[in-house]
């Protein structure tokens, strides 16, 4: 993909503090690092573990974060090592886990 190693900027849900709305704005988000992936999200979600954390941080530890963790989209680019993914790979993003459907492109023994 075109963006592949490069910086990107995409809109994101950032909670700024706690018990703060989230506001949307642009982020910058860095190529992937080893054994990392970059998943352009195509549609994401809050559920109750994002509410837990953005209402009960009181220390105001852990803020600025982008909340949304259970989402779907597609492998945009990967880093050094990732051998079981590849770009294109359509993918399931839970509790910040990475879960693959069965596509034919994305398990195979060796991704070159």
């Amino acid at each position: 993909m075109a963006t592949s190693g490069k910086v990107i900027r995409c809109r994101a849900a950032v909670a700024l503090g706690p018990s703060q709305p989230l506001v949307v704005e642009e982020i910058e988000v860095a190529p992937p690092m080893a054994h990392e992936v970059r998943i352009k999200i195509v549609t994401s979600a809050l559920c109750h573990t994002d509410l837990v954390f953005l209402r009960e941080r009181p220390d105001g530890s852990g803020f600025p974060a982008v909340a949304g963790h259970e989402a779907a989209g597609i492998v945009e680019s990967v880093g050094s090592g990732v051998t079981k993914f590849k770009p294109g790979c359509i993918t399931i993003v839970r509790h910040a886990h990475l879960l693959a459907f069965s596509w034919k492109l994305c398990f195979k023994e060796q991704v070159s």
